[in-house]
């Protein structure tokens, strides 16, 4: 109740205060300032510093389907069917924008990636690796 008292004390804006709207407001009719700004406040476009050569690595993977994630585990995806049989890859149908096999965190981002001639090494040695079984 203070903090709304607090606002409404001063219902008239600063000179600054408007024209710094005016600038948002213009700012938010182009679509890749108004994505931008909105992934910075919904915590989307955070990325993580994580090992690993693939570009997507510490990223957010878009466009998955959330139910891969209903047991609060990492999924190994492989979309073009390059990895071993024996990991228990989730194959899938390949997706413009992703590389050819993802281990994507419960979060949604990726822990390891690669396009052709996966490093099995580098996926088995990371620490996602291990909560998958």
């Amino acid at each position: 109740m203070k903090t709304g008292r607090r606002s409404s004390a001063n219902p008239r804006p600063s000179a600054d205060a408007v024209e710094l709207r005016k600038v948002f407001t213009d700012l938010l009719r182009l679509p890749k300032a108004n994505k931008h700004l909105a992934g910075l406040m919904s915590g989307l476009s955070h990325s993580y510093d994580l090992p690993g050569g693939h570009p997507l690595v510490g990223h957010r993977v878009a466009g998955l389907d959330p139910s891969l994630f209903l047991a609060g585990r990492p999924v190994l995806l492989d979309l073009a069917g390059i990895l071993p049989h024996d990991l228990g890859a989730t194959r899938a149908q390949p997706m413009d924008g992703l590389p050819h096999a993802i281990l994507v965190r419960p979060d949604g981002y990726a822990a390891w990636a690669a396009d052709t001639d996966p490093d099995l090494d580098a996926l088995t040695g990371n620490p996602c690796w291990s909560l998958l079984a």
